[in-house]
């Protein structure tokens, strides 16, 4: 499969799912009646499997949320991987614990690019002249994308919609630490947290 233009894939995905949604710009949706306000406990839930990879990315969004002064917790620690299965239970435990935002992430999937460079190496002289040496390197790389939803209790429908893409080729825990920061700084300078 050939890489997809992130842009193209949140257009299609918006089109198609979306229903009534309006695009803030051309990755981001914002409910217009949605005004700020000062949460008192957001829960992040990464709807990730393996369970190991839905606890790291919650914890680590968490962590750079309360870097800000944002009180957030991990859904893991309120949720069991079988509790998930249970949308009423679910809404009515989070109540419990006093949730009153949620930061939900979706994994949509991931393309490959494929680039290829020429490279200079230095010429190379001979008695009759000089001769120039190029190399051609290829690079696959592999680019996700995440979907990050924020909700409240009692307003059906997100609040809030964008896409962030991830860069899957330099590991799991860059790949983690990248995705957190910069949904942490959409959310915040998009004026949701």
């Amino acid at each position: 499969m050939k890489f997809l233009n992130i842009r193209v894939v949140l257009i299609v995905f918006f089109t198609l799912f979306s229903g009534n949604l309006i695009a803030q710009d051309d990755n981001t949706y914002k409910n217009p009646a949605y005004k700020k306000t000062k949460y008192k406990k957001v829960m992040v839930m990464a709807l990730f499997d393996p369970p190991t990879y839905r606890k790291r990315v919650e914890t680590e969004l968490v962590r750079q949320l309360r870097d800000r002064g944002i009180k957030a917790i991990p859904s893991s620690e309120i949720f069991t991987n079988e509790m998930l299965k249970d949308s009423a239970n679910m809404r009515r435990t989070a109540e419990e614990n006093g949730v009153d935002g949620a930061v939900i992430v979706r994994y949509l999937g991931y393309a490959t690019a494929v680039q290829d460079a020429v490279h200079y190496n230095g010429s190379i002289y001979s008695i009759v002249g000089e001769f120039a040496t190029f190399d051609l390197e290829t690079r696959a790389t592999k680019t996700g994308l995440m979907q990050v939803d924020f909700y409240i209790p009692n307003v059906i429908g997100t609040q809030y919609r964008t896409g962030i893409p991830i860069q899957l080729s330099n590991g799991a825990d860059l790949a983690v630490r990248e995705f957190s920061y910069n949904t942490r700084k959409k959310l915040t300078g998009d004026k949701i947290l």
